[in-house]
């Protein structure tokens, strides 16, 4: 986004690596090499570019690389660490809030005073660090200390108002699905009257008469998340709900236990099980009416492809992965490809630079307007899941520090993201997916250059290999983590799959629009837009069926086993390439002094 057309040509020539054609060396920008300042997730670079490189020398590596900015471990490891530690400590909110504004108020009258090392060292992350501690306990304490804590530990039966939170999630026993519950009224109350009194305003039976009424005695339940699940009997009702829905339902609040826990990281404080869908009310306001046109619009060529692929689109798309095939998920999960049908950087970048023509008819400030509320949009729309918001603030981030004029670093973009996650959301620190887009990021933008400039070959192979090889190997720790194991063939089928995802992403967006503008008029048009998404979603399939067959798979300990051997044989390696290369420097020192 940046306008001063000068300052990008200096970068770029100053990033340039030494290329060859035919033979001969020049100098010039690499199309699609990671800058250091990308916001998030960079693509590769187009096969167009056909340059054969010559890897560079220790020496000329050590002064490109961008400076190791050591100042943002501390930075990023504070808040995970708050947040961890404030899980276990619910009952020191006053303590804690108190450590932190005094630690606040330390800072502002001192820092002027203080070595710039124990600034960044030491007193921010500390500062940071309680921040996030303060914000767990107050969300452990708010998951403790609910308007119906008591009814959800007696599994009291009774009634329910809410509003859907997020999309339905269909299982083999029924549906699940996250709701913000407005009213709970408790079986055995009077005031729930029925047959003639007045509806609240909206709701609306599944059958289309209005069967919902106003209690006068009901308990309000103060917008807690609750997980609801339905059996098979009300799962096409509750299938066709959506974010901002309101549905009454009956049933019997429970704790949260089993598999139902890891929902306390969407902020659910207790289970509801639906026993009856008394109303829903489908109508839309407000901000999210035009979020769904949207949507329904992006998703609009899903309607003319098969099952398998509808659902594989859509999951490129915004990450709706509700209708995708089993066996289509169990062979993206085999791969190593289940990343691929997560909104992450790339969604974004490519929402941005498909209005980038229209942004640069504005003032600075109106693009930076633009693009936040573009960022904004699109979050809702794909449902604002952890890798969603880690791609948003960063690119909310790059497009602040770029409206003050600064020169943006994409590292320093990731950790400030990850501060600022972390201290609105502290559960964030243990949902998978945010775990996994976090250290996608940084391993792309800490190593994939690194990675990038030692791989011989045309630009095209090695930026794809250095930015899938970065991202596998610092996402592997959790994989190995969460899972126990990690399939090898993951980074071929990446390498492999990586660009045509790219391309459907691209395809899809405006195939998908072009096709719903043209459903009623031609439809056999529309239809016909959608065949090279077709072809893609096909390809792209074929690839994680083929991978997945191959039965190549490591588990932790051998793992690590693994980078160990690695690690020394690279530097191993590259000790003696630095002694061959002092070597030479000496002698050909000595041959001139002898000349």
């Amino acid at each position: 986004m940046s306008r001063d057309p000068e300052a990008r040509a200096s970068t770029a020539s100053a990033l340039a690596p030494r290329v060859t054609r035919n033979s001969t060396t020049q100098s010039g920008p690499r199309s699609g090499t990671v800058p250091p300042s990308a916001a998030f997730q960079p693509s590769a670079a187009s096969s167009r570019d056909r340059v054969t490189r010559v890897p560079l020398t220790s020496s000329e590596l050590a002064l490109r690389q961008p400076a190791p900015e050591w100042d943002l471990v501390p930075l990023i490891a504070a808040p995970v660490a708050g947040a961890l530690l404030g899980s276990g400590h619910p009952r020191h909110i006053p303590l804690m809030l108190l450590v932190v504004w005094v630690a606040g108020g330390v800072i502002a009258v001192r820092c002027l005073a203080l070595p710039r090392w124990a600034l960044t060292f030491v007193i921010l992350p500390c500062f940071v660090g309680l921040l996030a501690w303060s914000s767990m306990v107050r969300a452990q304490h708010g998951a403790a200390v609910h308007p119906l804590a008591a009814q959800v530990d007696a599994r009291a039966s009774g009634e329910i108002i809410a509003v859907v939170a997020n999309d339905p999630r269909p299982s083999k026993w029924g549906v699940s699905i996250l709701v913000r519950a407005e009213r709970f009224i408790p079986d055995g109350l009077p005031g729930l009257l029925r047959d003639g009194a007045s509806s609240p305003p909206g709701l609306t039976a599944p059958s289309g008469r209005p069967d919902v009424v106003g209690a006068r005695s009901s308990m309000d339940a103060g917008a807690r998340t609750y997980l609801v699940e339905a059996g098979r009997s009300q799962r096409s009702v509750l299938l066709a709900a959506i974010p901002g829905d309101r549905v009454h339902i009956k049933g019997r609040l429970s704790p949260l236990s089993g598999q139902d826990r890891r929902w306390q990281t969407r902020h659910a404080v207790g289970a509801f099980q639906a026993g009856e869908i008394v109303a829903i009310d489908t109508e839309q306001g407000g901000w999210r009416a035009p979020a769904e046109f949207v949507r329904r619009w992006v998703l609009g060529g899903t309607r003319w492809l098969p099952a398998p692929d509808s659902g594989l689109l859509a999951g490129f798309l915004v990450g709706d992965t509700r209708v995708l095939d089993e066996r289509v998920d169990a062979d993206f999960k085999a791969s190593g490809l289940t990343h691929l049908l997560a909104v992450s950087g790339s969604n974004v970048a490519f929402v941005l630079a498909l209005t980038d023509g229209f942004r640069r008819r504005l003032s600075r400030r109106g693009d930076a307007v633009c693009a936040l509320v573009i960022v904004a949009v699109f979050a809702v729309i794909t449902r604002a899941e952890p890798s969603v918001m880690r791609a948003s603030v960063m690119a909310s981030i790059a497009v602040l520090t770029e409206l003050r004029g600064q020169r943006g670093s994409g590292r320093r973009a990731l950790a400030w993201t990850i501060v600022v996650l972390l201290i609105a959301d502290p559960y964030l620190v243990k949902s998978v997916g945010f775990m996994l887009s976090a250290a996608a990021s940084g391993g792309i933008l800490w190593w994939s250059r690194g990675i990038v400039e030692r791989v011989p070959g045309p630009t095209w192979v090695a930026e794809g290999l250095g930015v899938t090889a970065a991202a596998q190997l610092a996402t592997a720790p959790v994989m190995l983590t969460v899972f126990g194991d990690l399939p090898l063939v993951s980074l071929l089928s990446n390498l492999a799959a990586g660009p045509l995802a790219e391309l459907l992403t691209t395809m899809g967006i405006v195939c998908g629009i072009a096709g719903t503008a043209l459903s009623g008029p031609l439809p056999a048009v529309a239809g016909f837009l959608q065949l090279p998404v077709l072809v893609l979603t096909m390809s792209i399939r074929w690839i994680a069926a083929t991978s997945a067959r191959v039965p190549l798979a490591i588990s932790a300990r051998p793992a690590l086993l693994m980078v160990a051997v690695a690690w020394s044989l690279f530097k191993v390696l590259t000790r003696r390439r630095r002694q061959a290369q002092v070597g030479r420097v000496l002698e050909s020192l000595t041959n001139d002094g002898l000349r």
